[in-house]
């Protein structure tokens, strides 16, 4: 699930960082806000975070219609 993904990104970030995801108000979409010192990680661990809910929300779709 999303929740158990966020989770898991969220410890394997560490102190000093930030992780915040929610819904836009202004457009069909979710925000991802990621702060951490080390770029490559940050790159990773968002890439990875991003593509996880890319495809939660996919398959969502997919079962509502």
């Amino acid at each position: 699930s999303v929740k158990s993904k966020l989770n898991t990104i969220n410890s394997q970030l560490g102190e000093n960082s930030l992780l915040l995801v929610r819904p836009s108000g202004t457009e069909s979409l979710i925000r991802v806000t990621m702060s951490l010192k080390d770029e490559k990680c940050l790159d990773k661990l968002s890439d990875e975070l991003v593509s996880f809910i890319q495809k939660e929300g996919k398959n969502l779709w997919k079962n509502m219609h």
